[in-house]
């Protein structure tokens, strides 16, 4: 089993092959990493943003599914930008319309606007 760091360390890796558009290098280590700590948002929130790379939006969806049934109230603004391109690249409009809306309320809350 990994410790903290190597796991941290391969979430890193994950992100590195993303930015490198190896996006099926990337999806591989994330289904490890979902293996090893299914319900984790730290590997669930990046694994959906591979899927959706990879041009898998239900994939992405269903991840970000995961991540809000255990992690409510902290998805984050990053998780309803995902949800919004899943969404749109599944042609749902207006439930990606409602996406983008939650990810520019979050942005404004972390920007400190009310």
């Amino acid at each position: 089993m990994l410790d903290e760091e190597q796991f941290q360390t391969l979430l890193v890796l994950g992100f590195l092959f993303r930015r490198l558009g190896l996006y099926e290098k990337a999806a591989r280590l994330y289904r490890v990493l979902i293996a090893m700590r299914p319900d984790d948002g730290s590997v669930l929130s990046p694994a959906a943003a591979s899927a959706l790379d990879e041009g898998r939006p239900e994939e992405a969806l269903e991840f970000l599914d995961r991540f809000d049934d255990g992690w409510p109230g902290q998805a984050g603004p990053v998780n309803y930008l995902i949800r919004a391109k899943a969404l749109a690249a599944l042609g749902k409009n207006l439930e990606a319309s409602a996406a983008i809306s939650e990810y520019l309320k979050g942005l404004a809350l972390l920007d400190g606007q009310p």
